[in-house]
């Protein structure tokens, strides 16, 4: 077990002490490659469905936290007020305030009707057929 060590190139198992690789050929030596002492941790990647349902959530999320960050800015800013027709005023800075509220909720609202559920969706759609094929 303490005398085993792994190829870098197919991560078989093989002597500390070898040469070369029984099972792909590659040489081992002070100017080439050297065993690994352990198998290195290999990182398991999002399936096309986890990432298509991770970007319907964002689609949400982020409309939806640029409508609390100008409501935040109303609250805080004294005689900072806004309406549907004018827009805001006495806030510093209206226009960005004004695209905060009303761009956050228009956007949110749409991505929670359209979006998330087609996200939704597709990504049960692709996780199925990735089902289908394995």
């Amino acid at each position: 077990m303490f005398n085993m060590a792994y190829c870098p190139n197919c991560k078989a198992a093989i002597a500390k002490d070898a040469v070369d690789c029984d099972v792909c050929g590659t040489s081992f030596g002070p100017d080439s490659w050297l065993p690994l002492d352990a198998l290195p941790q290999s990182r398991k990647r999002a399936s096309a469905a986890t990432l298509i349902f991770r970007f319907g959530l964002a689609a949400v999320l982020l409309p939806l936290a640029c409508l609390v960050l100008g409501m935040l800015i109303t609250a805080i800013v004294p005689g900072c007020r806004c309406d549907e027709i004018a827009g805001c005023d006495g806030c510093g800075v209206n226009r960005f305030t004004t695209v905060l509220l009303y761009g956050g909720y228009m956007g949110g609202l749409l991505a929670i009707l359209f979006v998330f559920p087609a996200a939704a969706l597709l990504s049960g759609l692709v996780a199925a057929v990735n089902r289908r094929k394995a």
